[in-house]
């Protein structure tokens, strides 16, 4: 028996570990499927919009304070106020990043599913396969940025918030 077999007995594979972290959020997507899975397609378009509009509404109070103090900045005050209003604004963009990073947790069994079940769709339906898979496509591509800043906390590997270069920044448009 290789020593590699004794470390993986003893500690598992790196997949087995990988498993078990995403395990519990697999099953949370499992459960919202199920719900998400029977809505008609209108009622899915309208679920994907209420979970867009729940990040504007958390970004929405930061963004606009962030955009009353460039306003502020731009006039002609003392160095001492202009110090104070961009120490304020670098901590609501790092206040802004964590709630964000609350709410992407919040959705992203919805968020999952919701893709899922686009997909699924997508294949079913009567169109040659290979509009389906452009479907598809177009699906995974643009759930991508939003499925990733989702996860982006539950790897090791994801760079903290403020190492993160400011394009990874999930922004709903």
């Amino acid at each position: 028996m290789a020593i590699s077999d004794i470390l993986k007995k003893l500690f598992g594979s790196k997949a087995d570990r990988d498993m078990k972290e995403v395990k519990p959020v697999l099953d949370q997507v499992l459960a919202a499927y199920e719900t998400i899975d029977k809505l008609s397609n209108d009622a899915l378009r309208a679920r994907t919009e209420e979970l867009k509009a729940k990040l504007r509404a958390c970004e929405a109070p930061f963004e606009n304070r962030i955009a009353e103090i460039r306003v502020e900045l731009e006039k002609d005050i003392p160095v001492s106020r202009k110090e104070q209003l961009a120490t304020e604004s670098d901590k609501l963009v790092k206040d802004e990043d964590e709630a964000i990073e609350k709410v992407l947790d919040e959705i992203l069994p919805d968020a999952f599913a919701i893709m899922k079940s686009t997909a699924r769709r997508f294949a079913t339906i009567g169109w040659p396969a290979e509009t389906r898979l452009r479907g598809i496509w177009c699906i995974t591509m643009c759930s991508s940025s939003a499925v990733s800043s989702c996860t982006k906390e539950k790897s090791r590997r994801w760079p903290p918030v403020k190492e993160r270069p400011s394009w990874l920044r999930y922004r709903c448009s």
